[in-house]
């Protein structure tokens, strides 16, 4: 086991305070995004594929660092609900690329513009500087967490 050496105390406030920002940060999005029919672990699937065009289903599952069933299932709903289409590559016939539809694209942006105010309520008061130095910790604290996962063989 592990030395500890933080205040027990702090860090359970410190991730309290994570899971009820992330809690109220959904909510607000399935507000924002109520009326686009589409879910909020949709959104990150669909600006993927804008910005970056069609992927794979594992490189999307790589991504967003949930396991291949998880995508999959997600995958298989936005396709039923006209947001994205599979096609055989090209070279190989038994690799699928996802990409968007035009009803995809035309839900990203709209989707992408629903959340700015969930957004702007979150990172009220905060400057450019502050907004970098919070990305930088939560990703620090993400890449701790996949580097316990990783090496407990999860």
């Amino acid at each position: 086991m592990r030395e500890r050496n933080l205040n027990s105390e702090l860090v359970g406030e410190i991730a309290a305070e994570i899971m009820h920002v992330s809690r109220q940060l959904v909510q607000r999005g399935v507000r924002a995004m109520g009326n686009l029919d589409i879910g909020i672990g949709q959104l990150p699937v669909l600006k993927l594929l804008s910005d970056n065009g069609a992927m794979t289903q594992g490189a999307l599952a790589e991504e967003m660092h949930v396991t291949p069933a998880t995508i999959s299932g997600t995958v298989r709903r936005m396709e039923r609900s006209g947001l994205i289409c599979r096609t055989p590559a090209e070279m190989d016939g038994r690799s699928l690329y996802v990409s968007l539809t035009e009803k995809g694209r035309a839900r990203c942006a709209q989707a992408v513009a629903a959340m700015e105010l969930p957004y702007d309520e979150m990172f009220a008061g905060f400057s450019e500087d502050e907004c970098r130095l919070a990305r930088d910790f939560v990703h620090r604290m993400a890449e701790n967490l996949s580097r316990e996962t990783e090496e407990s063989g999860e």
